[in-house]
């Protein structure tokens, strides 16, 4: 008889705990279906994308200590998000006997095409998940195109305060007439040509409030958001707009205005800019290995022709690349190898996956509806509840959990109902390679290689081998 652990898990504090408990007692009834023994029961609040959750690697470590045959997840997502990782975890896992299986969704995975069915759907969950990040972060960036606050202490001469943005309470940044003549005093101080050691000592006589540096007035009077321009993740010392970020004017009230702000602006363009090292982004860091050595190889930032250069082996030949040539050809490689996909023959084996997962569906939506008659009860004792007379305020926490609760299990039903379409494929297949022309953000283009490329080996005279995932 199998001994098995049972692994539950939601991301944030935001979700029920009822959610845990569904997971665990679908997980358990699987379990007695199949006469498997529960040794034990592992639940965590915590991210899929991270690897150190203490839960989670306490459990791996007794699986490959032969504590466990089986672990059980509701769901191959409450395994892990990171379908690089996850493949790295359950490969480990079976090397020692030990399976990963999921409660809900029936895939085999002691067979090769349960396998390969279950990388796939592994893969439209980064997909979606990648996509979710990008659709919040757009809403971010338009939010602080209108100039709302998104977090964080305020600039001193502000103050936070909140406003109507229809049905929703956001933050907006207004003028503090208490702490604004501060402010001004030292970018007065500063267009009249003082340096900051002056300014400092100054200040520490004219507003001993505080312990006055150098450092806070230089950040002070480089902080565009005193000339009335809103920025948000956009590097101070590059007030430029890039894809991530984002630089709006007058949607902030300015503090520094007229002549003063004509003469700051004069001094801030007459100081020479300091010069700094470049700070590359390595798109192949961790998957890029010498040809000869098998050594990975190392980033070197010159300041011509930054390289990929092995500095571990004893060969004799230099084995080094151009990053920029490297990088193109990698990802000039993976475009060849999408637009050679056939998306048809990629849908056509999600059909086959849903078609065998189509009991298993019916029982997860069985298990579902039962939930969901079980919350409508306790809706309907509320309502009584209501109508008896007990006080309304403390039952509207109430209210809403069940709420939440009967939302996520109508998205689960719908969710086990049916497969995703052909358009959802081919929408996420297409995202994925207009990604790989956005050749400006490079944090996105190492996540996509990242997921793709299993490894690139590098040979004298500039031989690149690309091994794909």
């Amino acid at each position: 008889m199998k001994k098995v652990a049972i692994y539950a898990r939601v991301s944030t504090e935001h979700q029920t705990s009822s959610s845990l408990e569904t997971q665990i007692k679908a997980c358990k009834e699987y379990c007695a279906r199949h006469g498997w023994i529960v040794a034990d029961v592992y639940q965590e609040r915590d991210s899929g994308g991270k690897v150190e959750r203490q839960e989670f690697q306490k459990m791996i470590a007794k699986a490959l200590n032969g504590a466990y045959d089986v672990i059980v997840v509701e769901k191959f997502d409450r395994f892990f998000r990171d379908d690089i990782e996850d493949r790295r975890y359950t490969r480990m896992l079976e090397e020692k006997g030990v399976l990963v299986v999921s409660a809900l969704e029936g895939i085999d995975t002691t067979s090769a095409s349960g396998k390969l069915l279950r990388w796939i759907l592994s893969d439209i969950n980064w997909f979606q998940r990648e996509y979710m990040k990008e659709e919040q972060m757009r809403k971010t960036k338009e939010a602080a195109r209108q100039g709302y606050w998104l977090g964080g202490i305020p600039p001193l001469g502000y103050k936070v305060v909140e406003v109507r943005d229809g049905e929703r309470k956001r933050k907006k940044l207004e003028i503090d007439p208490e702490t604004v003549p501060v402010v001004q005093r030292i970018f007065e101080l500063f267009a009249d040509g003082y340096s900051y050691r002056s300014i400092v000592k100054i200040m520490n006589k004219e507003f001993p409030f505080r312990q006055w540096k150098e450092s806070t007035i230089y950040d002070i009077v480089h902080n565009p958001k005193y000339l009335g321009i809103y920025t948000w993740n956009v590097p101070r010392r590059k007030l430029v707009k890039t894809e991530a970020g984002v630089v709006a004017e007058g949607v902030i009230p300015p503090i520094i205005t007229g002549q003063l702000a004509e003469k700051v602006k004069e001094r801030l363009s007459r100081k020479k800019a300091s010069i700094y090292v470049k700070k590359h982004t390595w798109l192949l860091s961790g998957v890029i290995y010498c040809g000869l050595c098998g050594n990975r190889m190392e980033g070197c930032s010159h300041p011509r022709v930054p390289t990929y250069r092995c500095r571990h082996g004893e060969h004799e030949e230099s084995v080094q690349i151009s990053k920029q040539y490297v990088e193109t050809y990698v990802i000039t490689y993976i475009k060849r190898f999408l637009d050679g996909l056939d998306i048809e023959e990629v849908y056509r084996h999600f059909v086959e996956y849903y078609s065998i997962q189509l009991l298993a569906n019916e029982e997860a939506q069985r298990h579902f509806r039962e939930q969901l008659e079980e919350i409508e009860r306790k809706e309907k004792r509320l309502v009584e509840a209501i109508m008896a007379g007990i006080d309304l305020e403390t039952l509207r926490e109430e209210a809403e959990r069940l709420k939440k609760e009967k939302e996520e299990i109508q998205k689960k039903i719908q969710e086990a109902s049916k497969p995703p379409s052909f358009e959802e494929v081919k929408r996420l297949y297409e995202s994925l390679k207009v990604k790989l022309n956005n050749t400006a953000d490079e944090e996105l283009l190492r996540n996509v290689i990242k997921q793709l490329v299993k490894e690139v080996k590098v040979f004298p005279g500039r031989v690149v081998f690309v091994d794909l995932r």
